[in-house]
């Protein structure tokens, strides 16, 4: 990862990551005599990506971000993604208003693709875009801060568990796309920073 400051511009973030998972499961009888371990699954994935994040301070009081983000994982597929953040301080009330709309990607795991109880292998990735906007609201000199977002986003593949139909090759339930499903709601969160005075007195002759 490497960051490059400029100037008024502000800084660009960039870097890549490269990851490989691998899952290993084995099953064993212990009854009525341990019998020998066998393999239920052995499989692995790597992940490459690539990433970059630009944070532009327009003004004292207006900051802009956007960033960009490409994975590309074995057998699963490509997922380019982006995300654009703004925020407007006012120190003089200490609130900040903020809003962000960006995309998101998932690939499977290899425990949804390949186990052997619950895994589907041919599992679609998931994808999803979501909005939101909310307020910070410093108390008490900063002492205190109140939060509140509201959110909306919409799926594309919803990757979920389910059991019974269409999951017949098991019984327990199997893993499932979900063409199309959507979340919204209301997130309150409040921080505080306490602070703690020792008082010493000396009761010594």
């Amino acid at each position: 990862q490497a960051s490059l400051r400029v100037q008024q511009f502000g800084t660009l973030i960039a870097g890549g990551r490269l990851e490989r998972e691998t899952a290993d499961s084995f099953s064993q009888n212990v009854a009525p005599s341990p019998g020998p371990k066998t393999r239920t699954l052995a499989a692995d994935q790597v992940t490459g990506s690539v990433f970059a994040l630009w944070q532009w301070p327009v003004t004292e009081r207006f900051t802009v971000s956007l960033g960009g983000r490409y994975d590309k994982v074995s057998d699963a597929g490509a997922f380019p993604t982006a995300r654009v953040t703004m925020a407007y301080r006012i120190p003089e009330t200490g609130t900040k208003l903020r809003a962000s709309l960006g995309t998101g990607a998932k690939a499977p795991t290899l425990f949804q693709r390949f186990s052997p109880q619950f895994g589907t292998q041919d599992l679609n990735p998931e994808r999803s875009v979501g909005v939101d906007a909310g307020i910070d609201q410093d108390l008490f000199d900063g002492r205190v801060t109140l939060s509140a977002t509201v959110f909306a986003n919409r799926f594309r593949n919803l990757i979920n568990f389910v059991s019974g139909p269409p999951c017949l090759a098991t019984q327990f339930g199997c893993y499932v796309n979900v063409q199309r499903a959507s979340t919204s709601g209301v997130e309150l969160s409040g921080r505080a920073i306490l602070r703690c005075v020792a008082i010493w007195e000396d009761l010594s002759p």
